[in-house]
């Protein structure tokens, strides 16, 4: 794990690539990754099941490469989605507020926490797909102390980086839809996280 500089909201860290991918207190927008949080830029490299190095870019609070935390009531928290139903999706959570964790935590994104709003209207998939990298904040506990339940209610929460169904990477288009940056008339419904910065660069670019 390699540490780098120092970094605000809004900066551009990186070039997004396959095998360079957002982590906590990050966000990726047309193939950039950028800093969602202040803090230091770690890059965390893993491997995958066939053997491929896999680097994880993230930001955090300290310069400490051993900050290592678990999820709490309250916390903001970075996860993938595994898997979706009609009621509930299956998410793993990896990153807490501007920490990486030393294993995943398995969470549930229930229909009625995705929204604030027309709960009884929303459509799982509408909303989520497997593989979304989302932010979420941690509002219960399962049946365990290390099964969580998570929340996307509040606007700046929900999808952050998205591949689309033909395995192309998306950016957001609005707070509703993502579009894939290969295929130009190629877009997707999702619940997307309200990030300020985000927003304001993907309306800046729309609008060029």
């Amino acid at each position: 794990m390699d540490s780098a500089k120092a970094c605000v909201p809004g900066e551009r860290l990186m070039a997004s690539a396959d095998g360079i991918h957002p982590g906590a207190g990050t966000y990726e927008m047309h193939r950039y990754i950028y800093a969602s949080v202040v803090g230091f830029m770690h890059v965390v490299t893993t491997t995958n099941n066939e053997g491929k190095e896999l680097k994880r870019i993230e930001v955090r609070k300290t310069q400490n490469a051993q900050d290592h935390v678990v999820p709490f009531l309250g916390a903001i928290v970075t996860a993938r989605v595994q898997a979706i139903g009609p009621r509930f999706a299956k998410v793993a959570i990896f990153g807490v507020e501007n920490s990486v964790l030393s294993h995943d935590f398995n969470a549930t994104l229930r229909r009625e926490d995705i929204r604030a709003e027309d709960k009884h209207k929303i459509e799982m998939h509408l909303c989520f797909q497997p593989g979304d990298i989302i932010l979420a904040r941690v509002i219960g506990f399962g049946d365990n102390q290390t099964n969580f339940i998570v929340s996307t209610a509040e606007d700046q929460l929900g999808v952050i980086s998205s591949i689309s169904d033909e395995g192309d990477r998306m950016a957001p288009i609005s707070f509703t839809e993502m579009k894939s940056v290969r295929v130009e008339d190629h877009v997707e419904p999702r619940k997307v996280a309200q990030i300020p910065q985000l927003n304001k660069k993907t309306k800046e670019e729309n609008s060029s």
